[in-house]
């Protein structure tokens, strides 16, 4: 694999470091085989990364801490937001214990009260603070699914999704680009 140029002010990375293509792909060499090691190489290739597994389970102090100290200065996340909060279909075992509901299937946000909801913000936020607090967090990427077309409630939760993310910035992903949101000064995506 051939490493990027250097071009100022863009930064180039993939998602994740322990995705199995590179390691299948020989990208890693031998002995490079667990995810610290993975992503202190990576680092050394890279200036970005997208931090994929977010989605799938709230963000710990103690790994994000980890990911910190494993990276030289200047290296960014880009940390892609927990499942529930972009309304996609979480299973309860994705949430901590003390937020978890009765049901065995999947949730959504309207099936949780406002109060769980909000603690899913915060512990979203706190997960990744040891990021932002260190200069390392570039954009939380809110990944939304193809039912969560333009509208007024669309715009109102993007713009709430900013201000409980502000300071950090977002950026907004749609699954189909009939759900695209116009950008420009105070647009909800604008950074």
């Amino acid at each position: 694999m051939d490493e990027p140029r250097p071009c100022p002010g863009v930064l180039v990375g993939t998602t994740g470091w322990t995705d199995p293509s590179p390691t299948a792909a020989g990208w890693y060499p031998r002995g490079v085989d667990n995810p610290e090691q993975q992503l202190r190489y990576y680092a050394e290739h890279f200036r970005l990364v997208e931090v994929d597994s977010t989605c799938h389970e709230l963000p710990g102090a103690r790994d994000v801490e980890a990911w910190v100290s494993g990276t030289p200065e200047g290296f960014t996340f880009d940390v892609q937001a927990f499942a529930l909060l972009t309304h996609h279909p979480t299973h309860p075992a994705a949430l901590p214990p003390d937020l978890r509901p009765a049901t065995g299937r999947p949730v959504h946000q309207q099936d949780l009260s406002p109060a769980v909801v909000d603690a899913v913000w915060r512990r979203f936020l706190d997960g990744v603070e040891p990021l932002r607090a260190a200069g390392r967090l570039g954009l939380l990427l809110f990944r939304f699914p193809h039912w969560f077309r333009p509208g007024p409630r669309t715009e109102e939760y993007l713009l709430e999704c900013q201000q409980r993310c502000s300071p950090a910035r977002i950026c907004v992903e749609f699954c189909k680009p009939s759900g695209s949101v116009p950008a420009g000064p105070g647009a909800p995506c604008a950074s």
